[in-house]
C-alpha cells in the first residue's frame, strides 16, 4: 500500500519535490500525494495537478494518516523557517525523508527528519542532517560535514569536508564552501561565492572570495 505524503508550500520548489517523488515511485512505488498545503493559494484549487487542501496550519488534521514533507526552501524565508514549521503544530516525526533514487548517498551518513535530497546530490561518510533540510540537484557535501536543520542548500553547491552549518542557513546556487568552514546560525552564501573564511550567524556573504554585503560600497545616486 502506497503512503500517503502532504507537501507543505506551494511554490516554485514544489517541482523538484515532485519530480523527486515520481522518480522514487518509478523505481519502487511508494509515495501516494495527498495534496498541497500553502497560505497563500485557495482551498480546493489545484496546483500541478494536486489539489490545495488548506493552509498550513491545517497540517495536525492530516497528521493522523500521512506523512509530510517541505518544500519551503527560499532565501527569504530560510531565517525564519523554523517558525513556519512551528506554526504547523507538526512534530519532527511527522516528516518523512525522500531521497532522489540517483542521489549518492554514503551509508555512514546520519539524517534527521523531512530531509530532502534531489537527483544528482552527493552526501558523504560520517555527515549528519538536521530536521527538514533540503539539499539540491547536484549539490556536494563532505565528509565529516554537519547541517544543522532547515538549512537549505540550492543547486549545485560544493561543502567540503568538516564544515559546520548552523541552522536556518540558506546556501546559494554554484557557491564553494571551504573546508574545516563555521557558518553561524541564519546565515545566506550568495550565489556563486566562495568562502574561505568562517561566517557570522546572521550575515550574508556573497562574491570570491565570499565577503559580508556591508563591506561593498553602493556609489549615490
Amino acid at each position: 500500500m502506497l503512503q500517503r505524503l502532504v507537501i507543505l508550500g506551494a511554490g516554485g520548489n514544489a517541482y523538484d519535490l515532485l519530480d523527486t517523488v515520481e522518480a522514487i515511485n518509478k523505481t519502487a512505488p511508494t509515495w501516494a500525494v495527498v495534496g498541497l498545503l500553502d497560505d497563500r493559494r485557495e482551498v480546493g484549487t489545484d496546483y500541478l495537478g494536486m489539489p490545495i487542501l488548506g493552509p498550513l496550519a491545517k497540517a495536525t488534521e492530516f497528521a493522523a494518516g500521512c506523512s509530510f514533507i517541505s518544500s519551503i526552501w527560499n532565501e527569504s524565508t530560510s531565517r525564519r523557517l523554523h517558525e513556519i514549521i512551528a506554526s504547523t503544530g507538526l512534530r519532527s516525526t511527522d516528516f518523512t525523508n525522500v531521497f532522489h533514487p540517483d542521489a549518492s548517498v554514503s551509508r555512514r551518513a546520519r539524517f534527521a527528519h523531512g530531509v530532502v535530497m534531489h537527483h544528482g546530490a552527493s552526501v558523504a561518510g560520517n555527515v549528519t542532517i538536521g530536521d527538514q533540510v533540503s539539499i539540491g540537484p547536484g549539490c556536494i557535501i563532505g565528509h565529516d560535514t554537519t547541517l544543522a536543520g532547515r538549512t537549505t542548500v540550492a543547486a549545485g553547491a560544493i561543502i567540503s569536508g568538516g564544515v559546520k552549518v548552523g541552522s536556518n542557513c540558506y546556501i546559494g546556487s554554484g557557491s564553494v564552501i571551504r573546508q574545516h568552514i563555521e557558518i553561524g546560525d541564519g546565515a545566506v552564501i550568495g550565489m556563486g561565492a566562495v568562502v574561505v573564511k568562517d561566517v557570522e550567524a546572521g550575515s550574508t556573504v556573497v562574491g570570491n572570495p565570499a565577503r559580508p554585503l556591508s563591506c561593498f560600497s553602493h556609489p549615490s545616486a
